[in-house]
Formats: C-alpha cells, structure tokens, sequence
C-alpha cells in the first residue's frame, strides 16, 4: 500500500505521517511484518515476501502533495534498496503513487509523473521490469526503459476496475475487473458512488455530459449530433477499459469522426483524443511476461 496526492490534502507533513504511518506500518506482532526497511524522510518502505523485494515509495511528502517527488536522501535510499535487492537477488517490483513512463497522455502534463529526472535511469540500470502506479484514474500499460507500467484504474468510477496480479516462477499476469456490484449489492455502489456528486455535476453542465455541452455548442443536432454523441461515448468506454487500441480502427474509420474532431478541436477533448488515438498502441487491461 503507498499513500497518494488525496491522501496528503488539508494535512500538515506532521498531521500527513500520523495520520498514514499506522495504516502503513501496523503495529504486527514480531514475526509477521513483511516490511524490512524504511526511509526516514518519508513513508516509503521496503517489503520482502519469498524472493521478490516490494518498493513502495512515497512520491507526495516531498512534493507537498500537489506533484510526486522524492527528497534526495529517498532517492539514496532507493538505490541502497535497489543495490540490496541485486545482491540478494531479488526481483523488484517499484510501487508508486504517480505515473512513471511518458504515454503521449496525460502522464506527459505537469503534475502527473515522479519529477525526479534520474529516477527512470536508475531503475532501469538495477534491472526494475515491472512498475505500479495509479494517479489519473484510468486503466493504461506503457513500456519504456526495460519496463513494463501498470497505471490502475480508479474503483470508485466506471468501469470500477480493480487489479489482480500474480507472479509466478519467471512469469506475471496481469487482469484489471471490474467490481461485481451484482455480488456485493446495490448498497454497496451507492457508497461508493454517491448518485449526488453526479447529480451536482450534471445539473451543473445543464444536464448534460461534458462531451454533449461541448458538442451542441458547436452547432450539432439532430443525427449529427448523436453520431458524435455515439463515438465519444465507445471512444470513453473503451479508454476507461483499457481496451482502446482493440478499437483504434473502428474510431477512426467511423463516418462521424471527421465531424466530431472538428467539433471538439478547440477544446481539451479533441487534441487528447486524437493524440491518444495516434499513440496508444497497448492493450492495457491484460498483460503477460516474463519476469
């Protein structure tokens, strides 16, 4: 478990690391904690379960919660750790808050990746293959330098993803699902997903998604309109679900496409959509390889 931006909010650094320490680091009876080392300017830890060596770094105390960082006493002890885990060797996997490997979407803005320059050169030189990390909410893998990044989805909103990997002998399998609210009840997802804060949102767009507001501003209606309407709408399921390069053809091949990136070109959505269309090339809601 790492802590993240939200969790830093409204809190003092103090107030941050009582509040998280013992959610962190509970208080086990000598003999269970699988944690074995920690970093003194921060909540980062490192965890030792069989051969592999779990980093989990905390990215928000130094960059006070608004960007992740680590201090560059973290940094030394994250290449101590790396070091450790190569002489011992340990197969890592790198836990972080914010995005590490640029994707050609939002991971490349200020804001959303681990600003620390040398961070992706050291973890490739120990050898690191497998990165998870969370942030923007949406379910994407990206590769670079000799690593594959698992960037989770958000459980509290469509399509409700949660992870599940296993590492195996020399192999990793990946699979993000989605929660079964058939399982757990309707209550359940009205905890999760208070029907108000979509309420107030909608009724602050006057009813209406941000993608229809954008599109009816434009001068759309009519078949027009629900054409668009029908594209953005597969283009943001298939995003949420990691499963847009399957589809990247069926997007850009569709009759309304043309007319729904003119509409939206002078808005955020239509540049981001198109960018990611021309970049995003892996499946992301799976994945398997050697590790």
């Amino acid at each position: 478990m790492v802590s993240g931006n939200h969790d830093y909010t409204k809190n003092t650094k103090s107030q941050y690391e009582k509040n998280f320490s013992g959610i962190l680091f509970p208080k086990l009876q000598e003999g269970e904690s699988y944690i074995v080392a920690r970093d003194r300017e921060s909540l980062s830890y490192a965890a030792v379960i069989k051969d592999y060596r779990l980093l989990a770094m905390d990215d928000t105390y130094a960059g006070d919660g608004i960007g992740g960082k680590y201090a560059e006493s973290t940094m030394q002890w994250l290449e101590n750790q790396l070091e450790t885990a190569e002489t011992l060797k340990q197969r890592v996997i790198f836990i972080t808050h914010h995005n590490l490997l640029p994707n050609g979407s939002t991971a490349d803005s200020p804001g959303y990746r681990v600003e620390n320059p040398e961070l992706l050169p050291m973890l490739k030189n120990h050898g690191v293959k497998l990165g998870l990390t969370g942030h923007r909410h949406s379910q994407e893998i990206v590769e670079g330098y000799g690593m594959h990044e698992i960037v989770s989805a958000f459980p509290q909103s469509y399509p409700f993803y949660f992870g599940v990997l296993k590492v195996t002998g020399q192999s990793a399998l990946y699979e993000a699902q989605s929660i079964d609210f058939e399982r757990y009840g309707k209550p359940y997802k009205a905890r999760m997903v208070p029907e108000e804060y979509e309420k107030a949102f909608r009724e602050a767009m006057g009813g209406e998604s941000v993608a229809d507001y954008l599109l009816k501003s434009q001068g759309l209606q009519g078949e027009a309109f629900a054409g668009a309407q029908n594209l953005v709408n597969r283009f943001m399921d298939y995003y949420s679900r990691g499963i847009l390069a399957e589809h990247r053809e069926e997007i850009l091949n569709d009759p309304y496409y043309p007319l729904t990136e003119r509409a939206l070109r002078d808005s955020n959505y239509g540049p981001w959509m198109t960018y990611v269309l021309q970049n995003l090339t892996t499946i992301s809601d799976r994945l398997a390889f050697p590790f």
